[in-house]
């Protein structure tokens, strides 16, 4: 037996399948799958309006999904999903200088 056979599955750290949303009944993300291992970049690439910020703020937990299922960081994207959003964003504000994160307030 090789080692190969026993190695179990490289843990990802985006693993989402049939990623969809509309709006107003338009299609903008179309099942969408994405597998990323942990400690890789992965890059979205596409004309405008083709889906890529979407996709991007349907995988940070700032917009449901209407079809689809997976995980980021480990996280349900339906169950944890608005609270992961809320954690990315309070992360990202804590990176700004406090004049910068306070002008519009």
């Amino acid at each position: 037996m090789s080692n190969k056979s026993c190695r179990l599955p490289p843990p990802y750290a985006i693993d989402v399948r049939n990623l969809t949303k509309a709006f107003k009944g338009r299609l903008v993300v179309n099942h969408v799958d994405v597998r990323v291992q942990k400690g890789k970049i992965y890059g979205f690439l596409g004309p405008n309006g083709s889906g890529e910020t979407t996709t991007i703020r349907m995988l940070c937990g700032l917009l449901t999904p209407d079809e689809g299922e997976g995980t980021c960081l480990g996280l349900d994207l339906r169950k944890y999903g608005r609270i992961f959003g809320l954690s990315c964003y309070l992360c990202a504000l804590q990176q700004l200088p406090l004049s910068d994160s306070t002008k519009n307030a």
